[in-house]
């Protein structure tokens, strides 16, 4: 499995990706998954994508395994210095490790910005794959968080995590 995860790569989004995107984000796989589970029209989807490209508030990285598109991985500021973090990956690239190797070097790009940065993310209960990557990538469970979406669980970043063995 980790072979195949050492050949990925991040690069930041842009403006040709448009189009990759809107058909990513309304494939039923990623729609049962995704937090929303609906997918989004055309007109939603350009207006958030010029809102990424021309804002400061989110960090969107395309996932790419060994030159080839994947996934992506986004980081979007909700208050000073803390960021909701989303990921998903394409249906035939899941299972394989590429998440939490993408999760671990988009943390870390984001960290060389700015090391006091602390990243939070909502994970749907059923959503057991989600959960283990951002466990394995050095997330927790927070009990007592504030304001989750109905049928998600919290998870806060922890580095101290990333030393505990996590089984595959």
């Amino acid at each position: 499995m980790r072979a195949a995860a050492d050949s990925i790569s991040l690069r930041l989004v842009s403006p040709g990706d448009k189009e990759m995107i809107f058909k990513w984000r309304n494939t039923p796989f990623l729609i049962k998954h995704g937090s929303s589970g609906k997918g989004v029209t055309c007109k939603e989807h350009c207006r958030w994508f010029d809102s990424v490209l021309n804002g400061e508030d989110i960090s969107l990285f395309i996932i790419e395994k060994e030159g080839t598109p994947v996934g992506q991985v986004r980081f979007d500021l909700r208050e000073e210095a803390i960021y909701m973090v989303s990921i998903y990956l394409l249906e035939e690239y899941t299972g394989r490790g590429i998440g939490v190797d993408a999760l671990r070097r988009g943390l870390e790009l984001m960290k060389h910005k700015k090391s006091n940065r602390r990243f939070i993310a909502f994970i749907k209960t059923d959503n057991r794959a989600s959960r283990s990557v951002f466990l394995k990538a050095g997330f927790e469970e927070i009990k007592d968080f504030k304001n989750v979406p109905p049928g998600h669980i919290a998870m806060a970043y922890n580095p101290e995590n990333l030393y505990i063995e996590r089984p595959e």
